[in-house]
């Protein structure tokens, strides 16, 4: 999922409050072409800008996506970058052969930040072409912009297509169909096998991506060469070329987005093999296993396996159940401390793509009448006005009692249950201003189906392995670094 500060949701409103020795700063609102903010009037809404609220929280949001995805039944959903390296040996003894075969497993680097930038991004070529694309495995479709896009970001990289017959034809079948959602009030025209062909040009195949918080981008299905990285992982991949999108779809230095969801097959309307599958498919020697750590500013992508440096113990296997994304089973007792927290838990998605950890509204008020109710000594808890429970509130950092807060505890169930234990130290964010630290809250409520999100906030502490074949997600606690 791309979107919001906090995972999969309508655009919310975003703020950021500057509580300084309990007296109560200007606010401020951050550009996103800048990680710079700039002081306004007290008298001014709580607010950043609209395009800083989506690049900090779900960063695009996919829930339309995902409920597009159900009613056709059919479908499975839609730097990595600039160190990669390979290495062949034996896995963790952990699980079924996919960690014990000596196969091999390539680790890539990251780019990106949990709050500056609110994703974490690959480097990724495209015919040779060089893309910034998030890591999101709340989706399957690898996007970026072609030449041809009179609107996109101004600086952007763009795929060329001048003297390239690289278009998939609206007329082929085995590339480009709809499974019966053809409707020429989204097409240019139908093709006789159904395909939707595109509204920039009716040769193409059609694709159209919409999200929940107004972002979504337009185009024309492209074929070519991928490589990860420097190129150590390749294969011939169907990606989404934009022809146009809105205003707030790329972000300073990310182009677009790739896809790592458990999907086979991405439609928007038009269906085609997501990169995964094609990667998986192409390369023998990788297995269908890919893992994820951040820290703070960087991180690490493996695929086919992952890497002993990356984590200080086996992994805790939990089966998911969707085709179009990784869903978890979590208790309905959370702790704040050794309080106990009773909660309606919908589903639980494993989301890459969403930048903190994201309650359901019951949930997320609960928690603030605890922390009230326990620790109205802390900076900016209690009080009318601003105070840490506004959307994105930050604080002065420096004598922050970080200390004095409680652990959140979370239990996932499954064969071999697990409490993922989050400490004021991981859910409170580091943000940095023009050489100021700040904190900030990194929870956020989200109103749909009582789903919870564990994006990057949990993922700071845990590292997550995708295991697809035996189709189940692992968590376990990061090395240092990532072990980087």
């Amino acid at each position: 999922m791309r979107g919001l500060w906090g995972g999969a949701s309508a655009a919310a409103a975003f703020s950021i409050v500057l509580l300084l020795l309990g007296c109560a700063e200007p606010a401020i609102e951050a550009k996103r072409e800048s990680p710079l903010v700039i002081p306004l009037r007290a008298a001014n809404a709580h607010r950043w800008s609209a395009a800083r609220e989506r690049s900090l929280a779900l960063r695009r949001n996919t829930m339309h996506e995902r409920l597009v995805l159900h009613a056709m039944h059919e479908a499975d959903d839609q730097g990595l970058a600039r160190k990669i390296s390979w290495s062949v040996g034996e896995r963790l003894s952990t699980g079924p052969k996919v960690f014990t075969s000596r196969r091999t497993v390539a680790t890539s680097e990251l780019d990106g930040d949990i709050t500056a930038l609110g994703m974490f991004f690959a480097e990724v070529k495209l015919g040779g072409q060089v893309f910034h694309v998030q890591v999101d495995t709340g989706s399957a479709t690898l996007a970026v912009p072609v030449d041809r896009c009179s609107v996109c970001k101004q600086g952007d990289r763009r795929y060329r297509t001048e003297n390239r017959d690289t278009f998939v034809s609206c007329s082929d079948s085995s590339k480009c169909q709809s499974k019966g959602f053809c409707s020429q009030s989204m097409c240019g025209a139908c093709s006789a096998s159904g395909g939707c062909c595109s509204r920039y040009n009716k040769e193409h195949c059609f694709f159209q991506l919409k999200y929940a918080d107004g972002a979504g981008a337009s185009g024309s299905l492209i074929h070519d060469a991928f490589e990860l990285g420097s190129g150590a992982v390749k294969a011939h991949v169907v990606f989404a070329g934009i022809f146009e999108d809105s205003s707030d779809f790329e972000r300073e230095n990310v182009d677009g987005i790739m896809g790592l969801s458990p999907a086979n097959t991405a439609c928007h309307p038009s269906c085609f093999p997501s990169v995964l599958s094609s990667v998986i498919e192409q390369n023998s020697g990788v297995e269908n296993t890919l893992a994820l750590c951040f820290t703070p500013r960087s991180g690490v992508l493996s695929l086919g396996g992952v890497p002993k440096s990356m984590i200080t113990e086996e992994p805790t296997w939990f089966a998911y159940s969707s085709s179009l994304y990784y869903d978890v089973s979590m208790s309905s007792t959370m702790y704040v401390g050794n309080e106990a927290v009773q909660m309606t838990v919908g589903k639980t998605i494993v989301d890459s793509g969403t930048t903190l950890l994201v309650v359901p509204p019951s949930l997320f008020s609960k928690l603030q009448v605890i922390f009230e109710s326990n620790y109205c000594d802390v900076l900016g808890m209690c009080g009318s006005g601003d105070h840490w429970f506004l959307p994105g509130g930050c604080f002065i950092a420096d004598g922050f009692p970080l200390s004095s807060l409680p652990p959140l505890k979370f239990e996932l169930l499954g064969k071999q249950n697990m409490q993922l234990v989050l400490e004021p130290e991981i859910y409170m964010l580091e943000y940095i201003v023009e050489n100021e630290k700040y904190l900030c809250f990194g929870i956020q409520e989200m109103n749909f189906m009582n789903e919870i999100i564990l994006g990057n906030t949990v993922m700071l502490k845990y590292a997550t392995i995708y295991d697809r074949s035996a189709q189940r997600v692992g968590f376990a606690k990061a090395a240092p670094a990532c072990g980087l």
